[in-house]
């Protein structure tokens, strides 16, 4: 288990491969960085635990942790750039 401190926030890369209606897989570089949060440091806010976000591709350090993929962030603005919601807007 990974517990982030302070400033900290742990996402986890969502891993699905990203495609167009008609398809066509998108090369990675084209897809949009999105990831779970999986742990925030007591001092973060507005974000929780569970929630999609959208986050700047180069400001994290990579960890891999038995097996799997997180990236490592100080909590930043211009590090988290949007919640991502998975309901439908009309």
């Amino acid at each position: 288990m990974l517990k982030a401190i302070g400033i900290k926030v742990i996402i986890k890369p969502d891993g699905k491969k990203k495609q167009t209606d008609s398809g066509i897989l998108l090369p990675e570089a084209e897809t949009p960085p999105i990831g779970e949060v999986i742990s925030i440091g007591e001092k973060v806010k507005g974000i929780e635990v569970g929630q999609k976000v959208l986050f700047a591709k180069w400001e994290h350090v990579e960890l891999k942790h038995e097996g799997v993929l997180y990236y490592v962030f100080d909590y930043k603005a211009e590090h988290i750039k949007a919640i991502v919601s998975e309901e439908e807007t009309e």
